[in-house]
C-alpha cells in the first residue's frame, strides 16, 4: 500500500494539480462529487484482491538483493512473458535476459570511477578492466554500453560530492526511516526520486545512499610509516632543515616508527610549554631519510595552510589508511563521544582527509570558519559501526565511545540539477550486489528488469503464489556445505519446487565441476516439473564472438536454457524513456 504523505506549505496546489492531471482530471468541469472507493481504499472490490497482491510481491522482494519496489518489465517480450506466466505457469518456460542490463541507466564519460589502479573516467573503461564495487573489493567490469548524446543531471549529497547521470540511471536508496546499519535498500531511478520528491514538506531530505564497505586497494610499499605520516602532516615542523614535531603528549614518540637512523631529541632553549618541540634528526653526515622521504613526496617545505595527503597513502591498504587516519586524528583531531573531527588550516587537506574516510566506508563533510590569521576548516567524520577508534593515544581512546545510531552509514541526496547534455555510458560488473564505486566513493548500482517481470506476474497472476529471487553467487552460497542450516540438499529442492524463481546474473561465479553440476541439477527439475523460471546474465546463451553461457557454465547448461525458452537481449535505448517524463 502506498505510505500517506502530509500536505503543506507551498507544495498542497502543486501536488493537487500533480493528482488531477495524472487522473486525466486537470481539465474537466466540476460535476457531482464521486465517493467510490479508490481500488486501494477499503470498499473498492478490488481492495482485498490489491492487499494479497502487495503481499505477494513483499514476499519475493525480501528475498532479492535489494527491494525492487518500484520494478517495471517495459519490454514487449517481457511483459508478454511475465502475462504468460501469471495466467499458466506450468506452460510459460524460462525467460533469459542477456545483454545490457545497464541500458538507458548512464553516468557522464568524464565522471571517474575508484578503480584499483586510481580514478578512471568511465568513457575510458573497458571490458575486463577492475573497478570497485559497491563492498569495496575489486570486481571485473563485464560490460560497457555507450549511450551517445543523454540528458544529464547533476545529483547532490550533503557532503559535498555530486555525480552527472542521466534520469534512469539507479541507486540504492534508504528513506530516513530505515537509515539504520542493516536495513536492506531500494533501488530507485533518478527520475523516480525526482517525481516522489527529494525532501518531506518539512524540508527533511527523503532519501539516503548508503555507504560502501571499505574500500581494498592492494598493499603498496609507503616511503614513510603511514601513522607517523599523518602525525608529521598533523604537528609536524617541515620548514626548517630538520623535521620537527611539536606535541603535548610525549607518549607519541613511542607510537611512531621513524626510518633507521633518525632518533628523536628535545629541541634546546625552548619556552615553557605544555608541548615540547622534539627534532627527527639524522646521522651527519649522512642525509636524514625522512627529510628526503618528505621531499619525495612533496611535503617538506610546506606550512601549515599548504599540506595535503599524497595520493599513494589515499590508495594504500585499508590498514596502512586507518593508521594514516589515526595519526591525523591523534594530533589535529578532537573526540567527544561518538563525534570526531580535525581541523586544518590547509584546504587542501580538509578535502583529501575526506576521500579518506570516504574510502574507509564513512561519512565526512567539512566546514570552513574564518579566524583573526588563516582560514580554518573543521572536517567532521563518521566511521562504520564495526570499525574502532581511529585514535592510539590513550586520552583520545578513553574519550571515544563507538556510534550505534548508523548515521555514518548513509548520506543524503539534497538537491539535482539540470547539466548540458553530453555523452554517457553505463557498464555491468559482476559484484555480488550489481553496485560499483565512483572515484568520491558513491555507490550505484545497474539492473532492473527482471524484478519489474516478477512484479507484473505479482500484479495480475492469483492470489497466492510463492517466488524467490536472489542472485547466482547467494544461490551457490547456499548449496555449499554450512551454507545453510537446512543443508545443500534441502536448499536445492526449495529452489527446485518453488513455482517461480529468479536467477540473477548467472554466469559471474567462477567455472567448476561443482557450480556446473548445481547448475544443471536445478535447471533441469524445474524444465521436467515445467516450473518457469527467470535467468539473466551479461553472457549470450551462444555466441560465436567472446564468452557465453557455454563457455561459463558448460554446454548442458547451455542446451537446456535454449529449450522451451524466450531469450530476451536487452540492448539500445531504455524503453522506460518513451513514458516517463521529469517535471
Amino acid at each position: 500500500m502506498p505510505e500517506p504523505q502530509r500536505l503543506g506549505g507551498e507544495n498542497v496546489m502543486r501536488r493537487i494539480q500533480a493528482l488531477l492531471e495524472a487522473r486525466g482530471l486537470a481539465n474537466v468541469e466540476r460535476g457531482p462529487v464521486d465517493n467510490t472507493p479508490s481500488p486501494d481504499e477499503p470498499g473498492h472490490p478490488d481492495y482485498h484482491h490489491r492487499q494479497r497482491v502487495d503481499i505477494a510481491v513483499n514476499r519475493w522482494r525480501t528475498a532479492a538483493p535489494f527491494r525492487y519496489q518500484n520494478a517495471t518489465a517495459t519490454h514487449p517480450e517481457i511483459e508478454a512473458w511475465a502475462d504468460h506466466a501469471a495466467k499458466d505457469r506450468r506452460s510459460a518456460g524460462f525467460l533469459v535476459l542477456t545483454g545490457t542490463f545497464g541500458t538507458g541507466k548512464a553516468l557522464r564519460d568524464s565522471e571517474e570511477l575508484a578503480t584499483p589502479d586510481g580514478p578512471r573516467a568511465i568513457g575510458s573503461i573497458h571490458v575486463g578492466d577492475s573497478v570497485f564495487g559497491g563492498d569495496g573489493a575489486p570486481c571485473r567490469v563485464v560490460g560497457v554500453y555507450p549511450q551517445g548524446t543523454r540528458s544529464l543531471w547533476r545529483m547532490h549529497l550533503r557532503d559535498g560530492r555530486s555525480v552527472v547521470c542521466d534520469a534512469e540511471h539507479l541507486w540504492p536508496v534508504h528513506r530516513i526511516s530505515d537509515r539504520s546499519v542493516g536495513t536492506p535498500a531500494k533501488v530507485m531511478s533518478l527520475a523516480e526520486m525526482m517525481n516522489i520528491g527529494l525532501t518531506y514538506p518539512s524540508g527533511v531530505a527523503r532519501w539516503y545512499i548508503p555507504a560502501p564497505g571499505p574500500v581494498q586497494y592492494p598493499a603498496r610499499d609507503l616511503p614513510i610509516d603511514p601513522y607517523t605520516l599523518g602525525v608529521l602532516i598533523g604537528d609536524g615542523g617541515l620548514t626548517s632543515t630538520t623535521p620537527n614535531v611539536t606535541t603535548p603528549d610525549p607518549e607519541i614518540l613511542d607510537l611512531i616508527k621513524l626510518p633507521v637512523g633518525v632518533t628523536p631529541r628535545v629541541r634546546p632553549r625552548q619556552r615553557d610549554s605544555k608541548a615540547l618541540t622534539y627534532l627527527l634528526s639524522g646521522r651527519r653526515p649522512r642525509p636524514n631519510p625522512l627529510t628526503v622521504a618528505l621531499r619525495d613526496l612533496g611535503l617538506m617545505g610546506l606550512r601549515s595552510s599548504q599540506r595535503f595527503l599524497p595520493d599513494t597513502y589515499l590508495s594504500a591498504s585499508l590498514e596502512d589508511r586507518f593508521a594514516l587516519l589515526a595519526g591525523l586524528v591523534d594530533t589535529d583531531g578532537y573526540i567527544k563521544g561518538a563525534s570526531i573531527s580535525i581541523s586544518t588550516s590547509s584546504e587542501r587537506l580538509a578535502s583529501d582527509i575526506r576521500n579518506l574516510v570516504w574510502s574507509l566506508g564513512g561519512n565526512a563533510t567539512a566546514r570552513r570558519k574564518e579566524t583573526t590569521h588563516l582560514p580554518s576548516w573543521t572536517v567532521h567524520l563518521a566511521l562504520p559501526a564495526h570499525m574502532s577508534c581511529p585514535a592510539r593515544l590513550a586520552r583520545r581512546l578513553n574519550a571515544w565511545a563507538p556510534r550505534r545510531d548508523g548515521r555514518g552509514s548513509v548520506v543524503a541526496v539534497t538537491g539535482v540539477e539540470r547539466v548540458p547534455d553530453g555523452n554517457a555510458t553505463c557498464i555491468a560488473v559482476d559484484s555480488q550486489d550489481h553496485t560499483y564505486l565512483t572515484a568520491d566513493y558513491v555507490r550505484t548500482h545497474n539492473t532492473h528488469q527482471a524484478y519489474g517481470a516478477l512484479r507484473r506476474i505479482a500484479e495480475s497472476g492469483p492470489d497466492r503464489f510463492e517466488m524467490i529471487a536472489m542472485t547466482a553467487p547467494d544461490m551457490y552460497g547456499l548449496l555449499r556445505p554450512g551454507g545453510s542450516d537446512r543443508g545443500a540438499e534441502a536448499e536445492l529442492k526449495r529452489l527446485c519446487k518453488i513455482p517461480l524463481l529468479l536467477l540473477d546474473d548467472l554466469g559471474t561465479e567462477k567455472i567448476s565441476e561443482w557450480t556446473e553440476e548445481a547448475t544443471y541439477r536445478l535447471l533441469n527439475d524445474r524444465y521436467n516439473e515445467c516450473r518457469p523460471l527467470i535467468v539473466t546474465s551479461n553472457f549470450p546463451t551462444r555466441s560465436d564472438v567472446g564468452e557465453d553461457l557455454s563457455d561459463r557454465l558448460g554446454g548442458r547448461i547451455a542446451s537446456r536454457l535454449s529449450e522451451l525458452t524466450t531469450v530476451v537481449v536487452l540492448e539500445g535505448p531504455d524503453l522506460r524513456r518513451q513514458h516517463r517524463s521529469i517535471a
